[in-house]
Parts: structure tokens; sequence; C-alpha cells
């Protein structure tokens, strides 16, 4: 693990040597008005993440390659779209999808049931494929604060590979690992202060191989509830769901940008620091993913923590919304 930390240290470096050069920066600033940070950061953090455990996978266990060739799929044309800011929104919706198929395909992994019902198998495959392609688009639009996309992953991919190597996977607790070492050779430079950004590559391969770990897992041991990848993942997929519905509500497009995702309230409304947003968020994700990992045998349990995640969620969400306009009608005192 310690090799990958110094590969992914060493490929950021190279990276931050080819920005001054006017390289990779993130220079579209005009098209994101909802984004919170300044000036321009080079945006391919994600690749060290991916070619220092992509080499380190296939040499300790080759057999992995069934994870990393959909993965690398993934992640070539995210990181496409990081160089070339060109890549149009279908076509990299379409690449998640054959990356999906490609990893229901050859890993066989598909959501059998959903805790108290089982699932019929065309139903099965295409809440596989959804739930895959969901979650990997569901990091990226997470990934508006230095570390908060990373952060949620690694503590991701820290339960399941814990799990996975309590079962005696030891290959895939090696990968969870593998990946959780390469952010932390990311999140170096990341986080707290913004010099490199995980980019849409580094988003996509997160998200894509936690939602198929994930779901590796629920196949592989008959006892784990399938609710706990699930509140695992829970902080992103729920803010996906949520930032579209509000949308609809007003009348926009279910995709369309806005500042009203919570992190960016947390960064507006309470800390006006990008790294103490996202660390308030990190620390309640982890405290969910924890009793999660507590309770992953208790499909009941896991659907409990679901509804009080989402209460949560809602109450602070509306104590944000309040606030701000709560400043908005308080006269200024000279």
């Amino acid at each position: 693990m310690f090799l990958v930390i110094i590969l992914s240290i060493a490929i950021n470096g190279l990276a931050l040597l080819t920005s001054k050069v006017g390289l990779f920066l993130d220079g579209n600033r005009e098209l994101k008005f909802h984004a919170i940070h300044t000036g321009t950061v080079p945006r391919i953090g994600g690749l060290s993440i991916f070619l220092s455990v992509f080499f380190i996978s296939i040499i300790c266990y080759p057999q992995l390659w069934k994870f990393l060739f959909p993965g690398t799929l993934i992640f070539l044309i995210g990181f496409i779209e990081d160089v070339k800011k060109n890549i149009h929104p279908k076509l990299r919706l379409g690449a998640t999808i054959l990356a999906s198929v490609l990893a229901v395909v050859l890993l066989d992994v598909k959501v059998h049931d959903i805790g108290f019902m089982q699932l019929p198998n065309i139903v099965s495959i295409l809440l596989t494929i959804i739930a895959i392609t969901g979650y990997t688009n569901a990091i990226n639009i997470i990934d508006g604060l230095n570390g908060l996309a990373a952060g949620i992953s690694a503590a991701f991919l820290l339960f399941l590979g814990v799990t996975f190597y309590e079962y005696g996977y030891t290959d895939l607790s090696f990968l969870c690992f593998s990946v959780i070492a390469g952010i932390i050779g990311f999140l170096l430079f990341n986080f707290p202060y913004g010099k490199i950004f995980l980019g849409d590559g580094g988003a996509y391969f997160l998200g894509f191989l936690c939602a198929v770990l994930s779901i590796k897992l629920i196949n592989l041991v008959s006892g784990i509830s399938p609710w706990f990848p699930f509140i695992l993942g829970v902080y992103p997929v729920w803010e996906v769901l949520f930032s579209a519905y509000r949308r609809i509500k007003k009348g926009k497009h279910p995709f369309y940008p806005d500042k009203l995702h919570l992190h960016t309230l947390v960064f507006y409304r309470i800390t006006r620091s990008n790294p103490k947003a996202s660390a308030i968020l990190l620390v309640a994700n982890f405290v969910f993913s924890f009793i999660a990992f507590m309770l992953k045998s208790c499909t009941f349990c896991l659907i409990a923590e679901f509804f009080i995640f989402i209460i949560s969620y809602l109450v602070f969400y509306k104590y944000l919304l309040n606030t701000a306009k709560l400043k908005q009608k308080t006269p200024n005192k000279n």
C-alpha cells in the first residue's frame, strides 16, 4: 500500500509541474458558475489514483483485470473530458452504461434482491446497470469541495475492504485498500488547499469501483444485507435524487446546475471555508457509514437508518435555507 501512495504522490507532482506550463488546467470557469473554487487548477488528480491502483493490482492480483477493464473505460471518458472539456454529456452517460454492462457480463454482478424480496433476472440486470451508472455519476456530482468525493469514496471502500477481509476475499480487500492508498496520495495535494482536483475521470473511476465492489460483496456473502452498501453510499445517491426533485419542482431540468447542493449551502451558510465544509460532511457521512458497518447483516436496522438519514438531511437542509432567508431579512446595522 505504501508503494501505491508513493506512486500517487509522484504522479500528482508531475501533474502539477505540467500545469505550470498551462496544461490540464480547469479553464472553463465561465461555464461553471456553480463552482466554489477560484482560479485555475489542474483537474487530473484522478490519474494518480487510476494508474497507481491499476499497476499494483494487476501485478499482485492479475484476476482483478475484470474490475479494472471496465473501470479503465469509464476513467478514460472522464479523463478526456478533463483535458478537452468538450465531451457531450450523452456520450459520457453512454460510456458509463457500457462500462456497467461490461461489469455485469465480466463479473456476474447483479442486485438479486433488495433485502425483503427476490427480483426477476431481467429486473435484476436492469437495476444493476442503473445502480452502477447512477452511483458513478453521483460521486461526480458531489465533487464540489476539496476532498469531499474522494473522502466519501475512501470511507465507502474502507468498510467494504474490512468486510471483504473478514470473509476471506483478500484480493477484493486488497483492491479496496489500494484505492484508499491512491486516494491518500491524491488528498495530500487536494486537501485542504486544492492544488489539484479529482476531475471527472477520478470521480467516475471511484464511483464505478464503489458500486461494482459493493454489489460483488452482497453476491458473495449471503449474510450481508444489500442495504449495507446502499447506506455507505446514501449521501451522494440522495443528493442526486433530492436535487433532481427540487429542480423539477421549480420547472427546471433535473440536471440543471445550481448552488443549492448541500455541500454548497454548508460552505455559503456556515463555514465560508472549503475544507471546513468538506470536513463537516465527511464526519457526518463517516458516522452513518460506521453504524451501517456495525449493522451490516440487519436489513430492518439499515432501513431504519436510511429513514433517519433522510430526516436528518431534510431538517439540516431546511435549516440552511432558513438561515439564508433570515440573513436576507435582517437589516444591516451601521
